[in-house]
């Protein structure tokens, strides 16, 4: 639900535009703030959604990260949340490859809990289930060793690491 003193508006790209009175005093840029919002107040997050009939405000990814395959938009992060609820799953991040016959296509990493094997064939059948199949992953690779011990994982590691890749 959008909370009190805020509104929200879904432009028509699908970005979630927000204004308030809660809304930040800005970017510090040199010795002052710079607000960017857009001549009606909004500020524009770059986040992609939709609002349901009862004012509930739903996320669909970041704009940037949206790529198209086949003509399809995929947003990872609506891809990684289906992965990431299947049973053994810690967290995923995923991806696009580049791919002669679709443009782009959808890759996977997957970390799995302490004491889980990685399968990726399970993961993908699950998958199936949830997801239309041009969603689905064209390739699940288990977490490299060296992606790094922090907190927020470094999306352009795995782009780098799938560029270097022979798919």
């Amino acid at each position: 639900k959008v909370l009190a003193h805020r509104e929200v508006k879904i432009a028509g790209d699908g970005e979630i535009l927000v204004k308030g009175r809660t809304l930040f005093k800005g970017y510090v840029k040199n010795d002052s703030l710079e607000l960017p919002v857009d001549r009606e107040g909004y500020f524009h997050t770059n986040d992609t959604g939709s609002v349901d009939g009862g004012d509930n405000l739903f996320v669909g990814g970041r704009k940037d990260l949206m790529f198209i395959s086949g003509g399809e938009n995929i947003y990872p992060e609506q891809i990684e949340s289906v992965i990431e609820s299947v049973a053994g799953v810690e967290i995923a991040i995923v991806v696009a490859a580049n791919d002669e016959k679709f443009g782009k296509k959808t890759v996977a990493f997957v970390k799995m809990q302490k004491g889980c094997d990685f399968d990726p064939w399970t993961i993908e059948s699950e998958l199936r289930t949830k997801l239309e199949s041009f969603k689905v992953p064209k390739a699940i690779y288990p977490w490299p060793k060296e992606s790094g011990g922090s907190m927020k994982p470094d999306r352009n590691f795995f782009k780098r690491l799938v560029e270097g890749m022979k798919q």
